[in-house]
């Protein structure tokens, strides 16, 4: 299940995750956005309780996108205990990405 963060459960969605966390940043007037959505919400439920997939309008947090460098969107950001390991931007295809998901896991084990 994909949820949604935002500068206010931050702390709590990310940095006490006890899970790898993957935060899409988007917007609604974003194409690229909307056309990966759908491969985003996929994997979100195969990988449900192994990884935390969360979404961040920059629209409406634009702060926190600033806060950690995001320029660009779709930009993914990839957490281990609250830490960005690893960062994507543009658009994935389902392979690609289950690719980074899985090296995640891995990073977050060590």
């Amino acid at each position: 299940m994909v949820e949604h963060v935002n500068e206010e459960n931050f702390e709590e969605e990310i940095l006490y995750s006890d899970i790898p966390v993957v935060v899409d940043f988007w917007a609604t007037w974003c194409a690229p956005c909307l056309a990966f959505a759908p491969t985003f919400k996929k994997l979100s439920k195969k990988y449900e309780g192994r990884i935390k997939f969360l979404k961040c309008d920059v629209g409406k947090n634009k702060a926190l996108a600033d806060l950690l460098g995001v320029k660009a969107i779709p930009t993914l950001l990839f957490f281990c205990d609250g830490e960005v390991r690893e960062r994507a931007t543009g658009k994935y295809d389902t392979e690609s990405l289950e690719e980074k998901l899985k090296n995640l896991m891995k990073k977050c084990q060590e």
